[in-house]
């Protein structure tokens, strides 16, 4: 371990003595700590007890050379502090001035606020160590998007970014020897997150604006610890790239566009908390406390909790996320839970509508056979009836009429059967009765009724 941090610091060392002896802007792009291209930003929580380091040039000119450089250590805190120590120089604002200033600064960002969707940083920028010029502190705050989700796979991630700054956070001229503005601008950044070389961290694609000039830029990944940087700055101005305001003395524009080019490492600090999550049992220990995850299986919403001693920011941050989406995943649940007993109360009542319905058609269809089946047993009947009839057998031929009656009682043919059997066995009250029920049941039974009017008249004759 300790050869591994002595390689790290001679690294270190190398950078900063090719930085000092380079014709080295204040604010040269991603240099400052949790910058997009010039304007502040978020940080992973993954970078948290970690260190980073790099160089950053932005040339303004490529014909001569001339461009502004610097070298930085950034690092942020268990807490959750940014903070960052760079080292620049400034361009050459003329052909005269070849020895341009140069400056030691510090950075120190924070989040004070934050939520599931955002959270609100606030800093302190640009405090001078050394340097000639003025000194006056740059301070901003500002509002941070946490990121959206575009497409329908979610590949891509969109963060946002927007505040105010004062200082050179909204006027940082290439020209060392401009007046300070003391006003404060708004500044708004993206940062476009594709799935390209995802393995080794994925490629950024930024845009700022900080008041006054455009800056578009992107990170690409050599791995998952080193990354090239790349921006076009004062885009505005693009047609005055490699221009001078005066040619004959190589004068500079205050916002000349410029070509920025810069590498970042990632170094891991001894407590990575990436390594930490990556544990199954998660216990964070540092030199003033200790934290430790319990769960509860009780609480459904929120099964994970940390002890409120713990400061770890990492930690909380993780922990707040896994309760944030067990809170997610139960009300989906019981969303879904209250759906299915729904359609289950549905279902109950569709099968009950279905085998009521079946059981109906089973019923007519079943006396529709019973009587079809009666019906021919009827139609039997009468026939066997008739025969007797004809024999002149009348009691096996009312017999079977009564059968038929039994069957079917309100079968008017029947009766009218009965009535014509008692009328040829001369009992002509029992005929009229049984004609009579005959067209009760089907008053239009005209044989019923002739039937009738003959007895009548009969009747009649025999009382003259």
């Amino acid at each position: 371990m300790l050869n591994k941090t002595f390689k790290y610091f001679l690294y270190v060392l190398f950078i900063f003595c090719f930085a000092s002896f380079a014709l080295t802007n204040t604010r040269i792009s991603f240099s400052r700590p949790g910058s997009l291209i010039r304007m502040p930003s978020s940080y992973s929580v993954n970078t948290i007890n970690q260190y980073s380091i790099g160089i950053s040039n932005e040339i303004i000119n490529t014909n001569t050379y001339n461009r502004a450089q610097s070298i930085y250590i950034h690092g942020i805190s268990s807490s959750g502090m940014q903070y960052g120590i760079v080292y620049s120089t400034h361009a050459q604002t003329n052909n005269s001035d070849t020895s341009p200033p140069s400056e030691i600064s510090f950075h120190f960002n924070h989040r004070f606020y934050e939520t599931e969707k955002m959270h609100i940083m606030a800093g302190i920028n640009d405090i001078l160590f050394t340097s000639t010029s003025e000194h006056e502190v740059s301070l901003f705050v500002s509002l941070i998007n946490k990121g959206v989700f575009l497409g329908s796979k979610k590949l891509y991630i969109l963060e946002s970014g927007m505040g105010f700054g004062s200082g050179k956070i909204n006027n940082d001229s290439h020209n060392y020897n401009d007046e300070i503005s003391h006003k404060a601008r708004f500044f708004v950044g993206l940062n476009f997150q594709t799935p390209f070389l995802k393995d080794k961290g994925g490629v950024d694609l930024m845009l700022d604006f900080d008041g006054k000039g455009t800056h578009l830029g992107t990170k690409i990944p050599i791995n998952k610890k080193l990354n090239i940087n790349f921006a076009l700055t004062n885009l505005q101005n693009i047609s005055d790239l490699n221009q001078y305001s005066d040619p004959v003395t190589q004068s500079i524009f205050s916002d000349t566009p410029g070509i920025a080019l810069g590498l970042n490492l990632l170094i891991p600090s001894k407590t990575d908390p990436q390594a930490k999550l990556n544990a199954i049992d998660i216990e964070f220990e540092t030199d003033e406390e200790e934290c430790i995850i319990t769960q509860t299986k009780a609480m459904r919403n929120a099964p994970l909790s940390l002890d409120a001693q713990c400061k770890d920011q990492a930690l909380n941050q993780f922990v707040k996320d896994i309760n944030n989406h067990f809170t997610t995943l139960n009300d989906s649940i019981i969303v879904i839970e209250q759906a299915n007993k729904v359609h289950k109360t549905q279902l109950l009542e569709n099968n009950y509508q279905i085998n009521m319905l079946q059981d109906s058609i089973n019923m007519q269809y079943l006396k529709h056979r019973i009587s079809e089946s009666e019906l021919n047993v009827a139609m039997k009947h009468l026939s066997k009836s008739l025969q007797y009839f004809y024999l002149e057998d009348y009691f096996l031929a009312l017999n079977e009429a009564e059968e038929v009656i039994v069957r079917f009682p309100m079968l008017a043919i029947a009766y009218a059967r009965k009535g014509t059997i008692y009328y040829q066995m001369g009992d002509f009250q029992n005929a009229t009765l049984n004609w009579n029920l005959a067209l009760k049941h089907d008053p239009e039974y005209e044989e019923v009724q002739n039937m009738l009017l003959n007895i009548k008249r009969e009747i009649e004759n025999n009382n003259n």
